[in-house]
C-alpha cells in the first residue's frame, strides 16, 4: 500500500474503475445497473464504489468464482499471457500437466455443471481457464516446496500425483 491507501500490486496501481469495468466485462454485462443486478446488490452499491473509489474486494471473489476468471486480472487488467509465463513461454512440467488436467478433468463441478445438450465449445473454454489457472497455482505451489531444499520438483509432482488419486500412470507421466 501507499501513503494515500491506494493499493498497489505487483507494481501495478490498482484503478477502482477499472476494477469494476473489468467485473462487468467478466459477467457480460454493459452497465453499472445491470452488475448491480447481476452481483445482487443494490443500484447505489455500485455507485458508492465509483464514487469513493473503493474495491469491492468481495465481489471480485465473487465472480471470479462464478466465472472462473483469474482475480489477478480482475483487480489489474493483466492479461493472462503476462501471468502465467510457464504455460505461454517457457518450460512446462508435463508431469505437473497431466496431474492438473487429471485434477480438472475430475472436478465435480464438470459432472454437475454441464449436463447434456452444453455447448461442447463452452465446455472445453470453461476447461481450459481452469486448467491453465490450475496449472499456474501448481506451478506457484511446486516452486514455493522446492525453494530452500525442501523437497524437488519430482518429490512434489509425485507427491501431487499421489494426492489426487491417480491410479494408473502410464510411461509417459513417468518421465
Amino acid at each position: 500500500m501507499s501513503t494515500n491507501d491506494t493499493l498497489i500490486l505487483d507494481g501495478v496501481e490498482i484503478d477502482p474503475d477499472a476494477v469494476i469495468d473489468r467485473l462487468r466485462k467478466a459477467m457480460g454485462v454493459d452497465s453499472d445497473t445491470d452488475l448491480s443486478t447481476a452481483l445482487g446488490v443494490n443500484k447505489s452499491t455500485v455507485s458508492a464504489w465509483r464514487t469513493r473509489k473503493r474495491i469491492p474486494y468481495a465481489e471480485v471473489v465473487q465472480v471470479a468464482f462464478k466465472t472462473r476468471e483469474n482475480i489477478e486480472w480482475l483487480l489489474t487488467g493483466k492479461e493472462r499471457t503476462q501471468m502465467l509465463p510457464g504455460v505461454y513461454g517457457g518450460e512446462i512440467n508435463v508431469r505437473l500437466l497431466a496431474a492438473t488436467m487429471y485434477d480438472v478433468w475430475n472436478a465435480r463441478i464438470f459432472q454437475e455443471a454441464f449436463g447434456p445438450g452444453t455447448d461442447k465449445w463452452k465446455q472445453a473454454s470453461f476447461r481450459a481457464k481452469w486448467i491453465a489457472d490450475r496449472y499456474n497455482h501448481f506451478q506457484f505451489l511446486m516452486n514455493d516446496m522446492t525453494a530452500g531444499g525442501r523437497m524437488t520438483q519430482e518429490e512434489f509432482t509425485h507427491h501431487l500425483i499421489d494426492m489426487l488419486e491417480v491410479k494408473e500412470r502410464d510411461e509417459d507421466t513417468q518421465k
